[in-house]
């Protein structure tokens, strides 16, 4: 009796092992090195004996490489069903192409284990965006074993890349400094002809690099011949998504639209998520870019890269003055009298920080606006200013950009006051009771307390309940980190601290994150040296492979993290990173393209390799504030300063939201983005200044 008792207990657990299937269903997981049964399980959110049911043995050994039957529900897009399969030990995945042969300019790649869109870049060296076109459906649905996908033919993309970068017979090259009078491509935004608009500038600006350095060919600022330019390291995936939008209290579909110039339609599509137009607090949304990234020419030739998409156009806009004309002085130590065969770092600096205002300058001008530009050398930092701030062209100066050294800056801040002009500091730190006392002053590169109480904030913008393991560098903490541990006591939020060694028992980090659904598990290092972090990545691999089904954990770090983005992407990718900076740009999105494109055309390198690019700083400070005062005009300068705290325009790299240090003092950038290296391969910039 005991024995039939058994008997009907085994057939009824088969029979139930077999509606499962036949009901719900299993995913394919493919056993990573190190992982067990306990951490799969827990990844997947089902029991170890829910997995042993389905793959007999599994309970005495399980292998890396080996592929594991996961019971999965009805209608998970991951799983796979036995009334799908042709053969009972092989799952049916649907394919994104019929043929068996590729279309012209493209080849098939079958979808491995493991393989993301951002390997797949790197693998093929083309980008998310046009694997993303060529596969539409990889938008909504994620990757899968064994799917075929078509990727753009490397050699095709690269004669595409030439016809664009270097011309050809048709008239599609980019205009030179001589095409003046030829329109440009343009679309939702403004075009990008030449550089130099006016005799002053051709005399003496487009030849700068070569009077002060005596170059006979276009080399980089270390002497590296550019003939055939080194490309620009990209460090993130692409993406439909120009920012990130942290929706905050009171904002609405309507409110987020009308602050970024795009249409509800746009938002809506580009965040599927939203139902019935109703968005709520602490929502993350997709701000898409407002060209059309799908549009191509007749000949299949992509010819968007070309057109730099701004959100402010300036025709029949009003000037500053009644005479349609904006004076500008731009000082800054190009050293002319110092010159040398090999540029020093400051000189390079400031011949790529005015080449890229140039193109700034530009941009306007060929949208109506009427600019008149004045540029001196201030010279060496002992040296004074006072001849140049008593010069004839400064008489009816309206705007002063620069200069650097605190000599000089000291001079024309008194200079700015007295005759109520703004001055705006592109490079100057910690001016204390300076810009404490002197309202006329916009200091675009902020301190690093303002940059650190920013970054703050948004931490606890987008994670109000953190739960932090913070991993302990020999006794050094950074001063970010120190400031929000304080901040955390303040709140009476958990965090734990551990030593950052990696012979400590995982488990006991595992053990420490949060099992709340609404918490978020935050990995951070105490110091910002690469050497640390380098040693602690594989540790923090093993907590996110663990976790995945715990509650959300990320890689939280530092502004130096965008510099070693390039040797870590995957690894940043993976553990979900973010990090604040004052100053980023996603290399592969269409302006910052565009721009680096027309830069090499028209002074025949690329920008520096340093951090921040000088040349699109000095892009973003040019197109940002002479293109509010021609959207604010006309009107006193004064008056139209005063409404530059709202006003919005988008940028390359730098974002601007200036507030006043005290009543009687002047204007602090306090704009702050938080990167976003997402575990789908891609980047995203949340901006909070909109």
């Amino acid at each position: 009796m005991r024995r039939l008792k058994t008997t009907s207990l085994l057939l009824a657990l088969l029979f139930g092992v077999q509606m499962l299937c036949a009901q719900d269903g299993y995913i394919l997981h493919t056993v990573l090195k190190g992982q067990g049964l306990y951490s799969i399980a827990r990844i997947y959110g089902v029991s170890e004996a829910d997995i042993i049911a389905l793959n007999p043995g599994s309970d005495v050994v399980i292998r890396a490489g080996e592929q594991l039957k996961i019971p999965a529900k009805k209608g998970d897009p991951r799983a796979v069903f036995p009334t799908e399969e042709k053969a009972p030990q092989t799952p049916v995945v649907k394919p994104v192409l019929k043929e068996e042969t590729a279309p012209d300019g493209f080849i098939r790649h079958t979808v491995q284990a493991g393989e993301t869109i951002y390997r797949l870049t790197i693998t093929y060296g083309v980008t998310g965006e046009e694997i993303y076109r060529a596969n539409p459906a990889l938008r909504t649905e994620p990757l899968k074993a064994g799917q075929v996908v078509l990727i753009p033919d490397k050699k095709r993309a690269e004669v595409q890349n030439d016809v664009l970068t270097n011309g050809n017979a048709d008239d599609r090259t980019v205009p030179t400094a001589a095409d003046q009078n030829e329109p440009t491509a343009k679309k939702s935004g403004y075009k990008i002809k030449g550089a130099y608009g006016s005799r002053a500038e051709k005399s003496d600006g487009d030849n700068l690099w070569s009077r002060l350095f005596g170059k006979k060919k276009a080399t980089t600022p270390n002497g590296t011949d550019t003939t055939s330019p080194a490309p620009q390291p990209t460090i993130s995936g692409d993406s439909m998504c120009e920012y990130q939008h942290v929706v905050k209290k009171g904002e609405t579909v309507y409110s987020i639209t009308h602050a970024y110039g795009i249409t509800e339609a746009m938002l809506l599509a580009a965040n599927p998520t939203i139902a019935n137009n109703k968005i709520k607090r602490g929502q993350v949304l997709c701000i898409p870019y407002k060209i059309d990234l799908d549009s191509a020419s007749d000949d299949g030739v992509d010819l968007t890269d070309d057109i730099v998409p701004i959100d402010d156009t300036f025709e029949n806009a009003p000037d500053v003055h009644s005479d349609g004309m904006i004076r500008v002085a731009l000082i800054l130590p190009f050293m002319l009298n110092e010159t040398t065969s090999t540029p020093t770092a400051d000189q390079a600096k400031m011949v790529e920080f005015y080449e890229g205002f140039l193109l700034a300058i530009d941009s306007l001008r060929s949208d109506g606006v009427s600019i008149e530009l004045h540029v001196f050398d201030s010279g060496e930092a002992t040296r004074s200013i006072r001849p140049i701030l008593d010069s004839d062209e400064m008489a009816n100066i309206d705007i002063i950009f620069g200069p650097m050294h605190t000599k000089h800056v000291n001079e024309a801040a008194d200079f700015a006051r007295s005759h109520s002009i703004p001055l705006v500091l592109p490079f100057s730190r910690n001016l204390g009771d300076l810009i404490r006392h002197n309202r006329f002053i916009w200091q675009v590169n902020a301190d690093q307390s303002t940059i650190e109480d920013e970054g703050i904030s948004h931490f606890f913008e987008l994670f109000p309940k953190p739960n932090i393991l913070f991993f302990q560098t020999k006794d050094v903490t950074n001063a970010f980190c120190t400031h929000l541990q304080r901040e955390l006591d303040g709140r009476g939020l958990p965090y734990t601290v551990f030593p950052a060694d990696t012979t400590s028992n995982v488990r006991r980090f595992i053990d420490a994150c949060s099992r709340n659904d609404e918490a978020d598990n935050i990995l951070m290092m105490t110091s910002s040296d690469n050497a640390s972090l380098s040693t602690m990545i594989p540790v923090f691999q093993l907590i996110m492979r663990d976790t995945a089904s715990v509650a959300d954990t990320h890689l939280y770090g530092y502004p130096q993290y965008q510099t070693y983005a390039t040797a870590h992407a995957s690894e940043f990718y993976e553990l979900d990173t973010w990090y604040h900076t004052a100053f980023y740009t996603d290399s592969s999105r269409p302006d910052a393209v565009s721009l680096g494109r027309l830069f090499r055309h028209m002074y025949g390198r690329d920008m520096g390799a340093r951090y921040p690019r000088f040349g699109l700083l000095g892009f973003d400070i040019g197109h940002w504030f002479l293109g509010g005062m021609a959207h604010r005009g006309p009107a006193p300068v004064e008056t139209v300063f005063a409404g530059m705290t709202t006003y919005r325009s988008s940028t390359i790299q730098t974002g601007f939201n200036f507030t006043r240090v005290s009543p009687e003092g002047g204007y602090v950038n306090t704009s702050v983005f938080v990167v976003h290296m997402r575990a789908d391969g891609q980047t995203f910039k949340v901006d909070f200044s909109w």
